[in-house]
């Protein structure tokens, strides 16, 4: 009887895509299992000579309720290649073909969307998630290929069980080469000895830039660049929760990084911004500077008085300083106080999941 539609090189051009598909998959589950663990132990992976893939990692939209991205995309590498193997053991392959489909597809859109944000947005290179992406975009032609052949068998032999556990080796073997070459360090971690021996009134001043009850519980500090993509992004973040949390102060400090592209004009911002008169004019002057475009029109010519511009260039370096002795080396970042005197750090990814510490919860519990 001869099989319509569907010849012996259709059947081997199939199973060869669908070989093709398996090997993709694991390559991704590498390179997603790889980040995942980096993100997880607050290390750096080899990135050439570029530092793209940390400023990426640091970045809000590496995270997603407090889970990395790379661990989700982790899960859609593992599903893919369930599928794959699936297929190549002859369940349902022409349904779970099209199941891969949607599934490439969605996880190649979302891939060149977080890559170009990346390029856009954050200014960032990270060869570890271009090759994610394109890993994922030849999946889903893969996957196009295999659905178009309208695939009724793919029964494997030796093949559909060997190509796998071959597979899942040389990932493992990859997993435990690339942990050799991590970067074992914390990543833009405040110095915790310095934040807790930094007395007090120098973290907040009875001067310090504040929003909220001057009686609150909890008090949140924040250090920002005036040019900073995710200081902007988490910014109005914080003002919903200050809007819904009576019992958090905000205090913010300037932390410009003149020295990196785009940024240039944060110095001079954080000073104008210095130059408000009362807090609430402040933090008006803030959210101007987030919402307009990157080359701001505002001038340090907008502060007139000489004393005045002396004190707000003061409030700045003041700023700075507290932050070099913390050893800060990004923004934003937080530390969240009590008023039994806790102090706590906390990263861009991480501040709102603080919340539910109990150091902090029993207080925001009080409203």
């Amino acid at each position: 009887m001869i099989e319509s539609s569907w010849t012996v090189s259709e059947r081997k051009s199939a199973k060869n895509h669908n070989n093709f598909a398996l090997v993709l998959s694991f390559v991704g589950v590498f390179i997603a299992a790889s980040m995942t663990i980096a993100h997880l132990t607050h290390t750096v992976l080899p990135c050439g000579a570029s530092s793209g893939c940390e400023k990426v990692a640091s970045d809000p939209s590496s995270y997603l309720a407090g889970v990395p991205v790379s661990a989700i995309g982790l899960l859609g590498y593992l599903l893919l290649a369930g599928l794959t193997i699936a297929r190549s053991a002859g369940i349902r392959p022409k349904f779970l073909a099209q199941v891969g489909l949607l599934v490439s597809l969605f996880g190649m859109v979302v891939s060149l969307l977080l890559t170009r944000h990346s390029v856009v947005e954050i200014n960032a290179l990270c060869m570890w998630c271009l090759s994610s992406a394109a890993t994922m975009s030849v999946l889903f032609m893969c996957h196009v290929a295999l659905v178009r052949r309208k695939v009724e068998s793919l029964s494997g032999g030796r093949s559909a069980t060997v190509l796998p556990l071959v597979l899942i080796s040389l990932v493992a073997i990859g997993l435990i080469g690339t942990n050799g070459f991590l970067s074992h360090r914390e990543v833009s971690a405040i110095d915790v000895a310095a934040l807790n021996a930094i007395p007090l009134d120098e973290l907040v001043g009875v001067d310090a830039r504040s929003m909220g009850n001057s009686g609150a519980p909890v008090t949140l500090i924040e250090f920002a660049d005036l040019s900073c993509d995710a200081c902007r992004v988490m910014h109005g973040k914080i003002m919903t929760l200050m809007q819904r949390e009576k019992n958090i102060r905000l205090v913010f400090h300037h932390l410009p990084f003149t020295f990196l592209p785009g940024h240039q004009l944060s110095d001079q911002m954080a000073v104008i911004s210095e130059g408000a008169k009362t807090n609430e004019e402040f933090f008006r002057i803030i959210e101007s500077i987030y919402s307009s475009s990157k080359d701001n029109p505002l001038s340090l010519n907008q502060i007139r008085d000489k004393d005045q511009l002396a004190i707000a260039r003061a409030r700045v370096d003041r700023d700075i300083a507290i932050a070099r002795r913390l050893k800060i080396d990004e923004t934003p970042k937080y530390i969240f106080l009590t008023k039994d005197g806790d102090r706590i750090p906390a990263r861009v990814f991480e501040v709102l999941s603080k919340l539910r510490d109990p150091r902090i919860s029993r207080y925001l519990l009080a409203n």
